[in-house]
């Protein structure tokens, strides 16, 4: 940190400039730590979106899932929405192309996603307790789903 406090004193009329920069970084050290402290032990958290293809029917269309992740514990959800593998993009959790059905499919992944994380962020703001459940509950309350 590069912020610098100096202070002017007086001594035998000679000035002498007292840096107490350790001493401010320690303040704010203290008060970021107690301000924050909720949040340290919510700091992972990740969306993605993935496919399942049914095991049985290697020809057959995939299941979209979102992939909720919170200290390591992980949720999966069903979309109810289903696409041909070839057109899915592993990578970024997406469909690839501009086929009408993509661009769909796309639009309500993002609709997902921040439905997710304005969950997540609701969750902090009322500091309750943040875990894949209580996501979950948020995105499928959101949702209407049972």
């Amino acid at each position: 940190m590069a912020i610098f406090l100096t202070f002017i004193t007086a001594k035998r009329s000679l000035l002498k400039p007292l840096t107490i920069r350790k001493h401010f970084e320690s303040v704010l050290n203290v008060m970021f730590n107690l301000n924050h402290i909720w949040y340290e032990e919510h700091k992972h958290f990740g969306i993605q979106f993935i496919i399942r293809v049914p095991k049985n029917e290697k020809t057959a269309e995939a299941t979209v899932y979102a992939r909720i992740t919170v200290n390591g514990r992980r949720s999966e959800v069903s979309l109810k929405k289903k696409i041909d593998p070839k057109f899915w993009d592993e990578a970024k959790g997406r469909a690839k192309g501009k086929r009408d059905e993509s661009a769909s499919l796309n639009n309500y992944i993002e609709r997902i996603r921040s439905i997710i994380a304005d969950g997540y962020h609701n969750l902090i703001q009322e500091r309750k307790p943040i875990n894949v459940d209580s996501l979950k509950r948020c995105l499928l309350v959101r949702m209407k789903m049972p």
